[in-house]
């Protein structure tokens, strides 16, 4: 986040501190000038705030700030494709907007289906043309450059969504099949400059699994 972004997200923070009654906070975060900046990065800094007045004993404080989170948080719904529309503007290359697009829309439906092949499936199929070494050059260099600079708890769930993703296009019948596996490949390679059998032991040691399964479907 920009540091004007930052101070706007401080300001907002203590104006809700401040307030004395419910209704009060409530007329905040109603306002729909407030709207624009309630976003993962807000969430965060609200978490973030909420530890800090924990640690000072201001329970109080940091339980409010913690139900604002929670709430902002639900309402928001998926955040991932915000983020990667985010970090894919570091792709300066032209004919990489295409793949950035797709990546973003395909990790969406993925995490939103959870997976669901008849979800996921018929966007890669209208998509086939875009099946190729161009995006698996963009899904590696996109991932590792986010999961430099995110949040743990946002660069988990971007693991989990690249995983599933990773273990659908291994498997989706069309295009292929060697591209397949390396897009599949470059997914879960990525994966890994970010988790670790100590951060992430169950998730690590899942990937690990499909990775070595992918390295001997190779042609």
């Amino acid at each position: 986040m920009n540091e004007e972004r930052k101070q706007k997200y401080i300001e907002l923070i203590e104006k809700l501190l401040s307030c004395s009654s419910y209704e009060e906070s409530r007329k905040i975060i109603a306002d729909k000038a407030n709207f624009k900046f309630f976003d993962a990065d807000f969430v965060q800094m609200l978490e973030t705030t909420a530890q800090m007045k924990s640690k000072d004993g201001d329970e109080f404080r940091a339980n409010f700030l913690r139900v604002l989170a929670s709430s902002i948080r639900e309402a928001l719904g998926p955040l991932i494709t915000v983020d990667i529309k985010r970090s894919l503007e570091s792709l300066k290359k032209a004919e990489y907007q295409p793949y950035g697009q797709f990546l973003a829309k395909v990790l969406q439906a993925t995490e939103e289906s959870k997976g669901d092949t008849q979800v996921v499936y018929p966007l890669l199929k209208a998509n086939i043309d875009k099946l190729d070494a161009s995006l698996e050059e963009v899904l590696r260099r996109w991932a590792t450059n986010f999961f430099e600079e995110a949040e743990a708890s946002e660069a988990e769930a971007i693991a989990v969504a690249i995983g599933t993703f990773s273990g659908l296009i291994r498997k989706f019948p069309l295009g292929s099949k060697a591209i397949n596996v390396e897009i599949a490949i470059a997914g879960y390679e990525v994966i890994l400059t970010f988790l670790t059998e100590d951060n992430g032991p169950d998730l690590w040691a899942a990937v690990q699994n499909q990775l070595a399964g992918a390295y001997l479907e190779r042609e």
